[in-house]
């Protein structure tokens, strides 16, 4: 993902994205990233479509309690399997162990 700010150009994530974060903004863009992954696997699948993994980042202020849920939705909206493995960055399972944690 890369913004193409105005006056900056294109801007890579680490960039922009802890900006984001820090407005509460990470939802909303995981959700749209989540959702564009999905319509271009759903472009991909075809008659022979052999299943195949698609990744995506999320933040860890992303994953909550309907965090699941919302997968799920986006997968049957695109009528994608509903199988998916959720793999967190050491850094957000540390910041998950803390909050939990406190």
């Amino acid at each position: 993902m890369r913004w193409r700010h105005p006056r900056l150009g294109l801007l890579p994530p680490g960039q922009f994205l802890p900006l984001a974060e820090s407005f509460g903004l990470m939802p909303e863009i995981g959700a749209w990233v989540l959702g564009e992954a999905c319509r271009q696997m759903h472009k991909w699948q075809g008659p022979a479509w052999q299943p195949f993994r698609l990744a995506v980042n999320v933040s860890a202020s992303q994953v909550g309690p309907t965090f699941d849920d919302e997968v799920k939705r986006v997968l049957a909206d695109m009528a994608l399997p509903v199988i998916f493995r959720r793999r967190l960055h050491h850094s957000a399972r540390f910041e998950a162990c803390c909050a939990y944690g406190s």
